[in-house]
């Protein structure tokens, strides 16, 4: 089976403080991805916790690899990524995802082991983890999406 994903995203921003409507700027983009293979859905439940939501180096969870994800989340969270883990030179990449406003990558895609100045100048490799935290004690309802070409 083929999946297809479409995505729209707008995004309108205005000065409140302006009367006219002339100062609105609106940005639209539009993306479909063709022919992924495979899909897989993930459905967490979070309350002042940090669980490891993808790991197919220790779990064998799938997929092993990804070309699409997507993160969504009805409180706000902080996500962990590692590239190489359990290496020594692993990377972890941490951020915040607001509530209500998706998070998406097209490619697992990343780098370890580079310099402090030039993020580009290590070891291309692949995320091969990923760690959630809520950490507010609000039951953060969370969905993760992963999609293989």
């Amino acid at each position: 089976m083929a999946y297809k994903i479409l995505i729209d995203c707008s995004i309108e921003l205005q000065d409140e403080t302006a009367a006219d409507t002339n100062s609105v700027i609106k940005y639209r983009q539009t993306k479909t991805i063709t022919s992924l293979d495979e899909k897989w859905e993930y459905a967490y439940k979070f309350n002042n916790e940090t669980k490891v939501v993808w790991d197919p180096t220790t779990t064998g969870q799938e997929p092993t690899s990804f070309d699409f994800l997507c993160i969504l989340t009805d409180s706000e969270i902080e996500v962990e990524m590692t590239t190489n883990e359990g290496d020594g030179n692993e990377e972890l990449m941490t951020f915040k995802v607001s509530a209500n406003i998706p998070f998406m990558l097209g490619a697992d895609d990343s780098w370890y082991n580079h310099s402090a100045s030039n993020a580009w100048g290590g070891t291309e490799d692949v995320i091969d983890r990923i760690r959630i935290r809520e950490f507010d004690s609000n039951d953060a309802n969370v969905r993760l999406i992963l999609g293989k070409l």
